[in-house]
């Protein structure tokens, strides 16, 4: 995109040393100034507004989690080196814990759950997935973890046990994908390592 700002109506030896100059001159070259002061302005706040950013602007600080809100915007061609997901732990209300998919890619399960998946992708045609780890290797009892919406697949699971319950040993650790192209109306849940 070029830029609107155009000095060539500025006339940078106006006005001249020792004679009388015309104040033409002066409303000319500020008028060309302001036109241009508004296409930088707008220029830098389309900037601010649509760039990537690695942190904050100066002087123009947005919350951490406004950094990139890319707004379902589609980036193509993209070549990642070294991307990363955020690991968490979901809120845990009791034996309830929400995966909030919009939150995290990657969450850390430690003790027998609800699992309900909370903000998946709402557009038509889009896809999200998380990664559930479901560590009992420090655990003194069985885990039992359980799915408000049950995801297809999960009886094909080797640590499911009945009536939609996964059961994880003490000493055991799974690790599963779960993924929904409907804003989480239909779930799909795939082992990566199901081992135990």
């Amino acid at each position: 995109m070029a830029s609107n700002i155009d000095t060539v109506g500025l006339d940078e030896n106006y006005p001249i040393a020792g004679q009388d100059n015309d104040s033409q001159g002066f409303r000319d070259n500020f008028t060309n100034t302001k036109a241009n002061l508004d296409h930088a302005k707008t220029e830098l706040e389309d900037l601010q507004n649509n760039v990537i950013l690695k942190g904050d602007l100066q002087n123009f600080p947005t919350s951490a989690d406004d950094h990139n809100d890319m707004q379902n915007t589609k980036i193509t061609n993209a070549l990642l080196i070294n991307d990363r997901k955020l690991v968490t732990t979901p809120t845990l209300v009791g034996v309830n814990q929400e995966i909030d998919v919009e939150s995290a890619g990657y969450f850390e399960i430690g003790a027998s759950s609800l699992l309900t998946f909370i903000n998946w992708p709402a557009d038509s045609g889009s896809y999200g997935e998380v990664i559930i780890d479901i560590d009992n290797t420090l655990g003194s009892s069985a885990y039992d973890v359980t799915f408000a919406t049950p995801p297809f697949g999960l009886s094909r699971l080797a640590t499911y046990s009945s009536a939609g319950i996964l059961t994880i040993p003490v000493g055991g650790r799974v690790i599963y994908k779960v993924f929904s192209i409907d804003n989480g109306a239909t779930l799909v849940i795939s082992p990566i390592s199901d081992g135990i």
